[in-house]
């Protein structure tokens, strides 16, 4: 039979002792796939659906798993469908989503999902992975039965850095890489000190500042911005200090006496350093802080022994002055067995706009 998918029937508290062992272990470790961050999505976000988390067994012992949630929805807005989705997917920026395995295991793991997927415990009408970068298991051909049809799409741009262990990380053009060095020393000298959050009160003082700041400046052009949902706030409010004592939370910020006036929150998972969001003291503008805030931690990565700064989806202007590698971020959809799916299938195609991209198995 080879490695089978179990549903496990206590959830997140029924893959803990292993879980986020096998994430470090994966061949693409994320800190948005660790148990702290899903479980803690799931509590924000997860009312409303059907949550499956799934144990990767080989042999009766744990080989990884995978944490989906099945969710209604109306497709056009008229016709009722099933949808199956990663947790973690929305709202919150998670990237990396996948099912985490141990190495060597990826072809089994995809096989297994693909049988998972055909039993009438999957119950789907329609697929939606989102969140995926290259290479993840859910992306493999044969990690969907036979029976669905399937298409992948590029949805964002994913700058990253390699950092080099023996050589400073600077901005690509040498003009930037001087200015950013000079703000550096007028930040100092202004009384500003760089520092990573420590402790849950920093942190409590970090995300403060990193929610107003960046509301702010959103909200000055006429915008909503990423934090004007509460729940959005609540969930980093709860997610951070589980982050901190696993050691994965890399929340930054510039600090003036006990006042944070800029932050940046982060998180790690094997040698990689994830950026996810960031805010200023626009009264701090002309004094370039994102650039001084950038080259200080890059530093710090450095110093730590991260190989990789990950600078997530969107390809704003400022992460270019830094690298010119980046990789997409992937969103696989697809297009279950039963009459609901082909119904689906059907009207996507008859509206000419399909909701759902789909193309013959390969």
């Amino acid at each position: 039979m080879g490695l089978e998918l179990r549903v496990v029937p206590d959830g997140f508290a029924g893959v803990a002792p292993w879980w986020d062992a096998v994430v470090e272990a994966s061949g693409r470790p994320s800190p948005f796939a660790t148990l702290a961050w899903l479980s803690t999505w799931w509590e924000t976000y997860g009312r409303g659906g059907r949550l499956l988390v799934l144990s990767l067994v080989d042999g009766g012992q744990p080989a990884g798993g995978v944490a989906f949630y099945r969710q209604g929805r109306r497709l056009r807005g008229v016709f009722p469908v099933r949808e199956l989705r990663l947790v973690g997917d929305r709202f919150v920026g998670s990237e990396g989503l996948d099912l985490v395995v141990r190495p060597g295991l990826e072809q089994e793991a995809a096989a297994a999902v693909a049988r998972f997927l055909a039993a009438p415990a999957a119950a789907f009408d329609l697929i939606h992975f989102a969140g995926l970068r290259p290479g993840a298991v859910l992306l493999r051909d044969e990690a969907l039965p036979g029976v669905a049809r399937s298409s992948v799409a590029p949805t964002n741009r994913c700058p990253f850095l390699r950092l080099d262990g023996g050589r400073p990380a600077v901005p690509l053009s040498k003009s930037y890489a001087s200015q950013v060095a000079r703000r550096v020393r007028r930040a100092a000298e202004a009384g500003l000190r760089f520092a990573r959050c420590e402790t849950e009160d920093q942190v409590q003082q970090a995300l403060g500042a990193l929610f107003a700041t960046h509301q702010e400046r959103w909200e000055d052009r006429g915008e909503a911005g990423s934090f004007a949902d509460p729940r959005k706030r609540d969930f980093y409010r709860r997610v951070a200090p589980l982050l901190l004592r696993e050691q994965r939370l890399a929340l930054y910020a510039l600090w003036q006496g006990d006042q944070a006036r800029a932050a940046l929150f982060g998180a790690t998972a094997g040698r990689i350093l994830y950026y996810l969001q960031s805010g200023f003291d626009p009264a701090l503008a002309s004094q370039s802080p994102g650039g001084v805030l950038m080259q200080q931690i890059l530093r710090d990565a450095q110093a730590r022994g991260f190989e990789r700064f990950d600078f997530m989806k969107g390809d704003e202007a400022y992460k270019y002055r830094w690298t010119s590698e980046e990789e997409p971020l992937l969103l696989r959809r697809g297009i279950g067995s039963g009459w609901r799916g082909r119904l689906a299938f059907a009207l996507a195609r008859a509206v000419r706009r399909p909701s759902v991209a789909v193309s013959a198995p390969s």
